[in-house]
């Protein structure tokens, strides 16, 4: 144990916590395409995890018959550990300790962004870009409220992107919009450069109700699939 008497982890152990904490809630298909690994080995590593307490793990009835992966989410003591290892502020971490209670659609769109960020990295335009998740964005204090599902530099072009669940109104959707049209007019971000905003929006009846916003100062883009982004 160490002094703060948690277990001992091992690095690869503590290596999929960290990739917990950037994207919320996981499942075994996601980590093993993220780590390039077999389905099996992630497995035991986070059933190894979850023996150990340290992370949530949702599977019952419902999931089965849904056909839907159990989801894997960090708890408070994981938290703790990664405040240590990580050199977080605990007490901006602490609304993340009881996300085993968040709505059942806030945990889908998690796992969903995290189904994006690994698509996004797919197409051969963005092989070589940085994407940061709302764990790495939340911290800087220029960034748009609430932050972006995913923050895009790739070749010298910045691009926020955002994943609208599929039950989400119309009239939140225009209000996530004048969000980035308000953040625009503060001046938080260098006008000039201020990065290209996409949506990706399932629906592509709501998409057509959004045309006017192309318009705008801010280069808005709207897409009803992750593949169909054009750089």
């Amino acid at each position: 144990m160490n002094k703060t008497n948690y277990p001992l982890l091992t690095n690869n152990q503590l290596k999929f916590l960290k990739i917990i904490y950037k994207f919320r809630f996981v499942s075994v298909n996601e980590i093993s395409k993220f780590n390039n690994n077999k389905k099996q080995t992630t497995q035991e590593t986070l059933n190894k995890l979850h023996s150990l307490g340290l992370i949530n793990k949702e599977y019952d009835q419902s999931y089965k018959l849904k056909l839907r992966p159990a989801l894997y989410s960090l708890n408070s003591k994981a938290y703790k550990i990664l405040a240590e290892t990580l050199n977080l502020n605990s007490s901006k971490i602490k609304y993340r300790y009881n996300d085993k209670n968040l709505p059942d659609s806030t945990k889908v769109n998690y796992l969903n962004i995290f189904k994006c960020y690994l698509e996004i990295f797919s197409l051969p335009q963005y092989k070589n870009a940085t994407i940061l998740t709302e764990a790495e964005t939340l911290k800087y204090g220029h960034f748009p409220r609430p932050v972006p599902s995913l923050f895009v530099i790739n070749q010298g072009k910045e691009q926020f992107i955002e994943l609208i669940p599929e039950s989400m109104p119309l009239f939140y959707i225009k209000k996530r919009i004048d969000n980035f049209l308000t953040h625009y007019s503060q001046d938080l971000w260098n006008k000039t450069n201020y990065p290209e905003v996409i949506f990706i929006i399932e629906d592509k009846n709501k998409i057509k109700k959004l045309s006017n916003y192309q318009d705008s100062l801010v280069n808005f883009r709207f897409f009803n699939d992750v593949s169909k982004i054009e750089y």
